[in-house]
């Protein structure tokens, strides 16, 4: 079965962004359950006692936000290497994916190397992080 080139394309191109977009909102996720609340979040804190040079113990209240790993998977870059027939028909290029038969040479078969990148993520989560890293 053919399909145009430019279809199968986008249905990759589709993929690969569903999967990133995946990622993201499990990130999220992980991130938001370090708060409480509803509609206005508030960062989970533990009191943690540092004892001192004078044998007393100093208080300091940490939000856990600040204290967690913030490294979220992405899918910085995506490679798929495609066999397939690729014929040049009116309605523009076509590509077959079914296997080549062993016998059959008269129409070889073409490599494509498709190459996804993702871009800059957001700083977002960063300069949340960095206002709360203050506050300690």
């Amino acid at each position: 079965m053919a399909i145009k080139l430019n279809d199968l394309l986008e249905m990759i191109s589709a993929a690969v962004q569903q999967s990133q977009k995946i990622l993201e909102q499990n990130s999220i996720e992980y991130f938001l359950k370090y708060f409480e609340g509803e509609k206005e979040l508030t960062p989970i804190t533990k009191t943690i006692y540092i004892p001192t040079r004078e044998d007393k113990k100093s208080k300091v209240i940490v939000s856990l936000p600040a204290l967690i790993h913030h490294n979220s998977l992405q899918l910085s870059q995506v490679t798929i290497n495609i066999k397939a027939r690729v014929n040049n028909s009116p309605d523009g290029l076509m590509v077959e994916l079914a296997p080549q038969k062993e016998t059959d040479d008269t129409e070889p078969l073409t490599d494509m190397k498709l190459v996804f990148d993702s871009g800059v993520p957001s700083e977002g989560l960063s300069r949340v992080v960095d206002r709360m890293v203050e506050n300690i």
